[in-house]
């Protein structure tokens, strides 16, 4: 009986994690940022590591959420992305296809305030986390253009 709870557990962990497209990543170079990253509909995944809102690819501005910490490990989260500076580049490969973004807009917003994100005519990435970091009560929002 014990056996069959302990598998009951790993189970849904190994068969419900979402799957990553080898061709699918995002790097910042200049805060040690590397990262898979998954084409989601949904911020439950999330939990796995950096997501790329699925909705938002049909658009001119791609939103990528990650969290600052994973239990995974930092290597699948934003955990310096609030050391980030104007002009850093941003490497987004997504299957397959290489954009290269210059950070341009660096602000907070308080959670409620992500309707404020939106579509436009340039084309951008806009990268999203918790802040800070020990206590996170804020959206650290990175804009980067593409270059």
């Amino acid at each position: 009986m014990k056996l069959f709870f302990s598998i009951s557990l790993i189970l849904p962990a190994i068969f419900f994690q979402p799957k990553v497209e080898i061709n699918n990543s995002i790097e910042i170079k200049s805060i040690g940022i590397k990262s898979s990253i998954y084409i989601s509909y949904s911020v439950s995944t999330l939990r796995y590591g950096v997501i790329i809102d699925g909705n938002s690819l049909e658009g001119n501005n791609w939103i990528v959420y990650g969290h600052r910490f994973s239990r995974y490990g930092k290597d699948i989260a934003f955990f310096n992305l609030d050391k980030v500076r104007g002009g850093d580049e941003i490497k987004l490969i997504l299957n397959g296809v290489e954009h290269l973004y210059a950070v341009d807009e660096i602000f907070e917003i308080e959670p409620d305030q992500l309707w404020s994100i939106s579509q436009g005519s340039i084309r951008q990435i806009t990268l999203v986390t918790c802040t800070p970091v020990l206590y996170p009560v804020k959206r650290l929002v990175v804009i980067a253009q593409l270059k």
